[in-house]
């Protein structure tokens, strides 16, 4: 059978084995949708895809294509999160994808079958990402991606395809906008990240004609709505476990533009060194808007470094609210002889520490929301701050619980947290000190930033 590259022509393939000269069938007859993930002929392939879509047997489907049809001593790749994933999801399925009697070699340990014409298929995990690196690939499928890390494409994998000109298809459903949602817009004509070489598809569990639309929505009376979004129809957007569950990058985050000299700005910190130190720069509008105009996200910062990124970032502004963590004491007196204030937030609030975290976070949250009468929130990022806006959809609540009398019964997870920390010593503090702007103040105020 003849077959364009990475595509069946037909609703079902056959592969010919020359020197027994018969021909076999592959069991597998694909859906319209997955007929139409086939039929692509672009190098890299991105399907985002509810659950029961059938996914896995596409991809899975196309490893054998490309192993028996197209392709004689191909090295195909399966990889999954773990090694464990790989064996219990796509084992099974792949060897009953394929005619036994083209199977010359099965390791099972190794999870590796070689065909009869010198092509191998074999499946991984990246949780062993040593064992990906020094092999040349013509096709991998990366199952789940949004569950692995970047780096496992970005520097073990895509390089591995250098040498013989490999393809790749990313398969998996989403968890939020993640390095998963930015590989989906480089396949998303239009986008302002779109790659020619790529590109990519959102499919619903209902675009399964084998999955009975009633079991869909008798899943549905059971789930979350958010989860049920992100399971079963693919949406990016689904908030299961967000913190700020109101924050939607459609409604939130806007382009950049020149915020005018007269408004009030304010700046929030919170100090890190091997972590990220965090820092935002805040513009408010005379209806008590918040833009958050630009960022500074990085390790390893010294205070005279900070310092001055910190006033290059400025821009000649007034800044009358500055505030950073109380227990940063050392590194604000610091900054301040430095020519760089910031207030130390008053944490004592009369309620316990995670009584106010919670009160914080409901007022950014509040202001996150469409407001009543104007059909707009009170929080705007600018497209620029791509750190705060990951931390934004990146921010959820810890499912773990204390017994510590005085402990939260609800907390964040210590994680995607430095400006998400900063942001909220601001809205507690904002307006709750008066005091002259710092271009009237002389002593170690930073009014004299050009």
């Amino acid at each position: 059978m003849s077959r364009r590259k990475g595509t069946p022509n037909t609703a079902s393939a056959r592969a010919t084995a020359s020197q027994q000269g018969e021909t076999y069938s592959i069991p597998y007859t694909p859906h319209k949708s997955q007929l139409e993930l086939h039929e692509s002929s672009e190098r890299f392939r991105v399907a985002v895809c509810g659950r029961r879509f059938g996914k896995t047997t596409f991809a899975l489907a196309e490893l054998v294509f490309n192993a028996m049809l197209n392709n004689p001593k191909s090295i195909n790749w399966y990889i999954a999160p773990t090694y464990r994933q790989a064996k219990q999801i796509a084992w099974k399925m792949l060897q009953e994808l394929i005619p036994p009697q083209l199977i010359t070699r099965k390791h099972e340990m190794e999870l590796s079958l070689t065909l009869w014409n010198g092509s191998v298929i074999e499946l991984k995990g990246t949780d062993n990402p040593d064992s990906l690196r020094g092999v040349g690939l013509d096709l991998v499928v990366l199952d789940e991606y949004a569950s692995m890390k970047p780096f496992v494409w970005e520097e073990i994998v895509r390089p591995s395809l250098a040498d013989r000109g490999g393809r790749a298809i990313f398969i998996g459903t989403p968890k939020g906008y993640n390095h998963f949602y930015d590989l989906f817009l480089m396949g998303q004509a239009g986008s302002k990240t779109y790659d020619s070489d790529y590109i990519s598809w959102r499919k619903t569990t209902y675009d399964n004609p084998y999955i009975e639309v009633k079991e869909i929505e008798a899943a549905k009376r059971t789930m979350t709505e958010s989860s049920f979004q992100q399971e079963f129809m693919a949406d990016f957007r689904s908030n299961t476990g967000k913190v700020y569950k109101d924050f939607d990058r459609m409604v939130n985050v806007i382009p950049s533009f020149d915020t005018p000299s007269y408004w009030t700005y304010g700046r929030f910190m919170d100090r890190g060194w091997r972590v990220p130190t965090g820092v935002g720069f805040v513009a408010i509008d005379d209806n008590d808007n918040w833009y958050i105009v630009d960022e500074i996200y990085e390790t390893d910062l010294t205070n005279p470094v900070l310092a001055e990124m910190v006033k290059s970032k400025s821009g000649g502004r007034y800044f009358w609210h500055s505030y950073a963590d109380s227990a940063q004491a050392s590194d604000i007196e610091d900054l301040m002889r430095l020519g760089c204030t910031f207030t130390p937030v008053i944490k004592n609030t009369g309620e316990r520490a995670g009584e106010a975290i919670k009160h914080g976070i409901e007022m950014i949250s509040e202001r996150l929301r469409i407001q009543p009468g104007t059909g707009k929130p009170k929080l705007f990022i600018f497209s620029s701050c791509k750190n705060i806006i990951k931390e934004f959809e990146g921010y959820e609540w810890d499912d773990k619980r204390s017994d510590e009398v005085d402990a939260p019964v609800e907390k964040p997870k210590k994680k995607n947290d430095h400006l998400m920390d900063g942001l909220r010593y601001f809205a507690m503090m904002y307006k709750r000190e008066i005091r002259e702007p710092e271009s009237v103040i002389t002593n170690n105020k930073d009014w004299t930033f050009n």
